[in-house]
């Protein structure tokens, strides 16, 4: 009885320690931070999370990226950061439409431009302007013509949001879609606290359409 007794409060000694043990190593873990430590970590895990949801987070890259842009330009390598000479934009501004001698362009003359660049070896045109609708002066069969002969024309379109908030592509008119390609040229902002419209957005639910991407 005396063995038993004694082999019995050996036993309570050692769990005792073992509890001790267990306290001590979780006081210690729990004893390296301090409290206000966790509840900044806490917070600033939060914020960051908030900022991403709200693009944030984006709005303060796009005010570097004018800055970043002018580093690179007289930091980097003039190879790297010199407009390709393999690319060529035509831009209807006020000198253009000075030499044009109207304004606006009448549809033939995109395609007479598209025409001619495709005949100066251009491999591909991209037209940024809308022609959803059908021309006033009739010169939509008379552009297509032009632009089919081009055979490498991409034409804008717009993705667009209905009432019940479906996407759809709002199309070049049928005829000059017959004849060429087209690709969507939203310009989205992901800020929603500052608005700044710079940013290529994809669609998912359209990409399976044909002109779903931008």
């Amino acid at each position: 009885m005396a063995e038993s007794d004694h082999q019995k409060d050996a036993e309570q000694e050692n769990t005792g320690t073992v509890q001790e043990s267990d306290d001590g190593a979780t006081m210690g873990i729990w004893g390296r931070f301090n409290p206000w430590e966790v509840l900044l970590a806490i917070l600033f895990i939060c914020l960051a999370l908030l900022s991403s949801q709200r693009g944030w987070f984006s709005f303060l890259e796009d005010q570097t990226l004018g800055f970043r842009h002018l580093l690179r330009q007289s930091h980097g390598d003039p190879q790297a950061t010199t407009f390709s000479n393999q690319i060529v934009m035509i831009t209807t501004d006020e000198v253009f439409y000075d030499e044009y001698g109207g304004y606006p362009i009448r549809r033939r003359d995109i395609g007479k431009i598209a025409k001619n660049l495709a005949d100066l070896g251009a491999r591909v045109t991209v037209v940024t302007m809308m022609l959803d609708f059908p021309s006033s002066h009739g010169e939509d069969p008379a552009l297509a013509a032009l632009l089919e002969e081009a055979g490498n024309v991409v034409l804008a379109s717009e993705v667009e949001t209905d009432e019940q908030g479906r996407l759809h592509l709002n199309r070049p008119t049928a005829t000059l879609e017959a004849v060429t390609t087209s690709g969507y040229v939203n310009i989205d902002s992901d800020s929603r606290l500052f608005p700044t419209f710079s940013r290529q957005g994809v669609y998912p639910q359209i990409t399976g359409e044909r002109g779903g991407w931008p």
